[in-house]
């Protein structure tokens, strides 16, 4: 039965990149609700999961489904504890394009690798084209923001992730995985380093160029910076990818 569902979850995708709406699915929206109740209130950061937190992406998601070896994703170096440490001073938001069909599976992967029980946005159908996953992403983070959400980090590794972001006027975080990453130059753009020459009136943008060691540099800055006023448009940490 399974495996007749993920040729259906495999179909999906054409489905899921028409101009239809796409709907947001929110996971532990207790833990949501407990956030927004909190006074004082406190200021948002929204994290994707695929080769942000974990590297995967729909290979990944089909073995969690599966049950196909799901414990050979690991999560990256430092996440789980930047996490749990951003959770401290943070509301922290899962936003993903994951489908709902692996919602249940992939919370309970997480809070078994060491993430802290968070709320979550999926997916009602499996978005693989990028304008159609930033497009999905910026109206999860409207929903989010109707429900009294205060976003202000966006973390991904994906251009689409900061095009949702910068859409929304958060600032945002690229984990990129390497020096060729091409999602390096569909983000400058984005980022500012064409369209916006100056930065007074775009978010603070940070890039890391590998994935090893990332969220070190993502959990001391954020929680560092977190009331302080942007720098400059572009920080990159480590060496800038050419």
């Amino acid at each position: 039965l399974k495996h007749a569902l993920v040729l259906l979850i495999l179909g999906i995708p054409i489905a899921g990149c028409t101009s239809g709406p796409v709907h947001c699915s929110i996971v532990n929206e207790d833990v949501l609700l407990e956030d927004l109740a909190r006074e004082p209130r406190r200021e948002a950061v929204l994290v994707d999961i695929d080769d942000t937190m974990v590297s995967g992406g729909l290979g990944t998601m089909l073995r969690l489904y599966l049950d196909v070896a799901p414990g050979g994703a690991k999560p990256f170096r430092g996440a789980p504890e930047a996490i749990r440490a951003l959770s401290e001073r943070y509301d922290v938001v899962l936003l993903t394009a994951r489908s709902t069909a692996v919602r249940d599976e992939t919370i309970e992967w997480l809070e078994e690798s060491g993430f802290p029980r968070l709320p979550g946005v999926f997916c009602d159908r499996v978005q693989t084209c990028s304008d159609c996953q930033e497009d999905y992403k910026s109206r999860a983070i409207a929903q989010l923001r109707a429900k009294g959400l205060r976003p202000v980090w966006g973390i991904g590794d994906r251009w689409s992730d900061m095009g949702a972001y910068a859409r929304n006027g958060l600032a945002a975080w690229l984990i990129l995985d390497g020096y060729g990453d091409a999602d390096w130059a569909r983000s400058r753009p984005i980022f500012g380093m064409r369209s916006w020459v100056s930065g007074a009136h775009a978010p603070k943008y940070r890039v890391s160029s590998t994935q090893d060691g990332a969220w070190d540099g993502i959990r001391e800055a954020l929680i560092a910076e977190a009331q302080q006023a942007p720098d400059a448009p572009v920080l990159v940490e480590g060496n800038q990818p050419e």
